[in-house]
């Protein structure tokens, strides 16, 4: 259903997973989250910017991943900034 929202694929979801810009730990115990820009342009000084992100939070349960959520943050947000409350109340209600 998230897929279909956001309009990311399975490919892009395993991209995100295999090669994400940014780990962050979940908000779930055990859960690992992680970023990639959805697209990057270069300023004129030469250092990357975006506009949004594609976030995938999931889980390792032995040797398979579980995907617990997905999701396009509207912004750019910093390494180790709290998620909106909005989006915690979301993640509550799935998890």
């Amino acid at each position: 259903m998230k897929m279909r929202q956001y309009g990311i694929g399975e490919g892009r979801i395993k991209r995100i997973v295999r090669a994400p810009h940014r780990t962050e730990y979940g908000i779930a115990p055990d859960t690992v989250a992680v970023m990639q820009p959805v697209s990057r342009r270069r300023r004129s000084d030469g250092t990357r910017v975006w506009t949004r992100e594609y976030w995938v939070l999931y889980q390792v349960k032995g040797s398979r991943i579980r995907l617990i959520s997905v999701w396009c943050y509207p912004g750019v947000t910093q390494e180790g900034e709290a998620l909106p409350e909005e989006l915690l109340q979301e993640l509550r209600r799935v998890l």
